[in-house]
């Protein structure tokens, strides 16, 4: 009776093996999916500073146009 009630090592081992296993294996999903959303990111974030760096360029062939543009974005941020 007391063998049959006491788990053997063999089936403690395999438990939390498979257990971790599971574990590692979703990780690794979610490391994945993690990854492929990554580059679309970058690509958003490269988009989204387009104008920004076309707003640069262009201040930097018409620096007279800074304290407009200053004025501009003054109008254009909250009150705060």
């Amino acid at each position: 009776m007391a063998q049959v009630l006491q788990p053997s090592i063999s089936t403690l081992q395999v438990r939390p093996a498979i257990g971790r296993r599971e574990a590692l294996e979703q990780a690794d999903e979610q490391l994945e999916e993690r990854e492929l959303s990554r580059p679309q990111e970058k690509v958003d974030e490269q988009q989204a500073l387009e104008p920004l760096f076309a707003l640069m360029a262009q201040l930097r062939q018409h620096p007279e146009l800074i304290p407009v543009a200053r004025d501009f974005i003054r109008e254009l941020a909250p009150d705060g």
